[in-house]
């Protein structure tokens, strides 16, 4: 038995301190174990507080899934945004950038948010709302583009470039790049040069 003197000592937090905190060790665990190979009681042993800790701000993992993918998500608009106001006179390319640079750089939030298995947007509907936001805005980008060209449907338009950043990213991420004998350390750079190639197969502007 431990003795008082060399007895482990659990951490203590301030309130705000605690969310956040939990909201880092869950993208950890993510990271580390996948989406749901893990637990609160993971959570609180990883911070190094009681079990029932984490219940002062979450009743549930779920509950605290949906509040790592609320700030994922909201970081994720914020890049796409900050990425577009940097990205010349070409937008839809600037922001298929943006999100290749930000779901390889944060794999475990990439995960967590487009991970339907654990996250149903239709539940969740300040997600939604966020989600649909940056799909208006690539609407708008492709009708932009490529509205005057014979046969354009914007809804397929669409899914097909979110197709093309999301199954790169998905790609970098679940480390399948690996079996196209790229290095880890490349596969931004790569994602990158597969979507330039994936634009310059597009039609020519209007």
């Amino acid at each position: 038995m431990n003795s008082p003197a060399t007895a482990p000592q659990k951490n203590s937090y301030h309130h705000g301190q605690l969310r956040e905190a939990l909201l880092a060790t869950t993208l950890q665990l993510v990271q580390e174990k996948g989406v749901n190979d893990w637990s609160l009681r993971d959570v609180a042993r990883q911070l190094g507080v009681s079990a029932a800790a984490p219940f002062r701000h979450f009743d549930s993992k779920q509950a605290l899934l949906a509040a790592v993918a609320e700030q994922a998500m909201q970081q994720f608009a914020a890049a796409v945004a900050q990425g577009m106001q940097a990205g010349g006179d070409d937008p839809l390319r600037a922001m298929g950038q943006a999100y290749l640079r930000w779901a390889i750089a944060h794999p475990a939030a990439f995960h967590v948010i487009s991970n339907r298995d654990v996250l149903n947007l239709a539940q969740q509907p300040g997600l939604l709302a966020q989600s649909e936001a940056v799909m208006a805005q690539l609407e708008a980008l492709l009708q932009q583009r490529f509205g005057q060209q014979p046969g354009f449907v914007a809804q397929h338009a669409r899914l097909a470039f979110r197709a093309q950043v999301y199954g790169l990213a998905r790609m970098a991420v679940d480390r399948h790049l690996e079996e196209w004998a790229i290095a880890p350390a490349h596969y931004l750079d790569e994602c990158l040069a597969a979507l330039d190639q994936f634009l310059l197969l597009l039609p020519d502007r209007a």
